[in-house]
């Protein structure tokens, strides 16, 4: 018989043909033996891809197959991007092939990882073996685990000559590094914040293979120090945003080398935006001179917490100076603006000066500012604000907590009148703030004009028309008047702190009406240890369905906060029928506007009160431990045919901590233990 005529047979006369002429067709690989490599990699990253997709639909509400809630969100820890990234690992153990497919470097350019128990840095260094030159980023923020060796086979595994080390003489004290090359990485950003068990010689065997790093974030670490601010400005160029707050190594002389040492390195200016220097020590007057000359497109400046700040320092960033003069009379379109620092001419009133004694004129430099942060500097006084008037137009973010009454009107009105653009004001603990300096975030009602042509022309911005964020608290001098017209008149408010002042429930409601009404979303009053605000007041609000005492959101870190979640319909009913009134507020709608007070809380005790109650009824049946006389049904001890109850065996250790059987009154004396009341030792 042909084979031919065979395999056209039915099954049952297969059975009789040999087995030699028995073709078994097995399916193709189609993914492995056809597809590019190319669409190979497109098809694994598209795995990280559906899982942030379907993480964003989820958290919006969109999604047809899950309903993310507080419920769900605390039963599933690794969500999105780690969910993905954790199916790609599962992949690379399927083959060698799959392993080289899930683990390449295309896949993995942002190697941003959470510190886990169950994550070694054995395989973060079989990922970066894999990875090489591809990855850009670096996050291993909270890697306190994190070894010098284990960081300097990171880097080695990034350089594009894994297999070059360090060059002669580049562990000597003596060597230069301008003059020495290293084999560089394609790293651009670096984040190692609170990874405590790195060097200094391991960080700077980071830092020295980064030509292209534009972002650092060593925030906290003491290998930071003055020799690594040199580093960062002789092997990092392109260098944007620096994080180096709370380093306890770190002091004035290295920020100042951080800016000054580029002009000296290369001739030309420090290209830094973005630089953190909170809790730094020995920040005067000469450092923030380097930083006016040597960063001028700076953008965003923590100095917060900084002992030795004084108003002089202020005063000598936004000085001006002559030398300045020549290049702008050169200026050409073609160069860089941000070269040339511009000018400002005042007067001596502007200037905060008597004019009957030097009546000017006064020059001041224009910054860049968008982000300024003087908080918890306590030699700082009212003069600060007075120095950077007229010199921060662009100033969206204003941190000024902490300082205490040394922060009058005066300077806070001087400043507020030009920075057109605020967003953001913290004055926290400034207790001799008045009305005069609300009314100076009021903006007023300014028409427009029309040219001669008909074509209107909009009026220019107020301070405040963009206002969004105002800390007052402690500000004990504002009058709700002065509160009830911000209210009204900034379009854009969305959180009011105002704990510890002398406003009443009339700001609160108009407060809320307004948030409501505009349609803001998660809009926050907090006005805790307000005498003006009263239990009725609250509650009214609350039983109207306009605010909540928290502001709760969905995440797995947020699983032991007990947020209530309406999306959990089966505990948001039983905690209404266990508290016995209809009173439950949903923590995470954000179309509700926060209010913090002590009122607020004691709807949170309610609810912590609901579920212990439910907690108590659910487990009734197991609170009974066989004392005489109880007969519950469902608990430990059940009779035993009217003789004595029956214990377990472990009850004898758990109440006496011995292995002996107790008696019944040995039980009970355990049991009242925590009755005898108070006993002085």
């Amino acid at each position: 018989m042909a084979s031919g005529e065979c395999s056209n047979q039915t099954v049952s006369e297969n059975v009789l043909c040999p087995t030699s002429e028995i073709v078994v067709t097995e399916p193709t690989n189609y993914f492995d033996k056809r597809l590019p490599r190319e669409i190979q990699l497109a098809v694994l990253k598209s795995v990280v891809d559906i899982h942030e997709s379907t993480l964003q639909a989820a958290i919006s509400g969109n999604s047809r197959d899950v309903l993310w809630s507080v419920a769900t969100a605390g039963r599933t820890q690794w969500v999105g991007r780690e969910q993905g990234l954790r199916e790609l690992v599962k992949f690379s153990r399927i083959s060698k092939s799959w392993q080289a497919l899930a683990l390449d470097g295309q896949l993995w350019r942002n190697l941003r990882l959470t510190p886990s128990p169950h994550l070694s840095s054995a395989l973060l260094l079989r990922l970066a073996g894999h990875a090489g030159s591809f990855v850009q980023s670096l996050d291993l923020r909270g890697w306190t685990h994190l070894e010098p060796v284990a960081l300097r086979g990171l880097v080695r595994s990034f350089s594009f000559d894994p297999a070059s080390d360090d060059p002669p003489g580049a562990l000597q004290p003596t060597a230069s590094l301008t003059t020495l090359s290293f084999p560089p990485t394609n790293l651009t950003s670096v984040s190692l914040r609170a990874c405590t068990a790195l060097t200094a010689h391991s960080l700077h065997h980071v830092l020295l293979r980064a030509p292209s790093l534009r972002s650092v974030d060593l925030h906290g670490l003491t290998a930071v120090t003055n020799s690594t601010c040199g580093v960062l400005s002789a092997y990092c160029p392109h260098l944007e945003n620096v994080d180096l707050g709370r380093c306890v190594n770190l002091d004035g002389y290295g920020i100042r080398g951080l800016i000054d040492g580029v002009s000296l390195a290369r001739g030309s200016y420090s290209k830094v935006k973005i630089l953190k220097s909170s809790g730094i020590k020995g920040l005067n007057a000469g450092t923030f001179a380097v930083l006016a000359v040597g960063a001028p497109a700076l953008e965003v400046l923590d100095i917060s917490c900084s002992q030795d700040l004084t108003d002089d320092a202020i005063s000598a960033f936004v000085a001006w100076d002559k030398s300045w003069e020549i290049p702008l009379a050169n200026n050409s379109s073609d160069e860089e603006p941000l070269l040339h620092p511009r000018k400002v001419e005042l007067t001596a009133r502007e200037m905060g000066l008597d004019p009957t004694i030097d009546n000017g004129p006064f020059y001041k430099r224009i910054t860049h500012l968008r982000h300024l942060n003087l908080s918890s500097c306590p030699l700082l006084t009212d003069q600060a604000c007075t120095h950077l008037a007229h010199c921060v137009p662009h100033l969206e973010f204003l941190e000024l907590a902490g300082i205490g009454p040394d922060i009058g009107d005066e300077g806070l009105v001087r400043l507020f009148k030009t920075t057109p653009y605020i967003r953001r004001v913290d004055l926290e603990d400034a207790s001799e703030v008045t009305d005069a300096v609300i009314d100076a975030l009021t903006p007023k009602l300014v028409t427009g004009v029309t040219t001669r042509r008909g074509t209107p022309v909009p009026p220019p911005p107020q301070p405040g028309h963009n206002l969004q964020h105002l800390v007052i608290s402690y500000g004990i001098g504002i009058t709700n008047e002065a509160l009830l017209g911000l209210i009204q008149a900034c379009p854009r408010l969305a959180v009011l702190e105002c704990d510890n002042t002398r406003i009443s429930g009339a700001v609160i409601k108009s407060f809320v009406n307004t948030m409501r009404s505009r349609g803001v979303l998660c809009a926050e009053i907090v006005a805790v240890d307000c005498r003006g605000i009263t239990e009725a007041l609250v509650k009214d609000l609350a039983a109207g369905g306009q605010i909540r005492p928290r502001k709760g959101y969905r995440h797995y870190d947020a699983r032991t906060l007990g947020y209530v979640d309406a999306r959990d319909d089966e505990d948001f009913n039983n905690l209404s029928t266990a508290s016995g009134r209809n009173t439950i507020i949903d923590d995470c709608d954000d179309t509700k506007v926060t209010l913090k007070s002590f009122w607020s809380w004691q709807a949170v005790d309610m609810v912590q009160h609901a579920r212990e109650k439910r907690r108590i009824a659910s487990s009734r049946r197991n609170t009974d431990f066989g004392i005489p006389g109880s007969r519950q049904p469902g608990a430990f001890f059940q009779d035993n045919g009217g003789g004595p109850s029956v214990r377990p065996r472990w009850l004898g250790q758990w109440v006496t901590g011995s292995g002996t059987y107790p008696s019944s009154s040995a039980t009970q004396a355990s049991l009242n233990q925590d009755e005898r009341g108070c006993i002085l030792m």
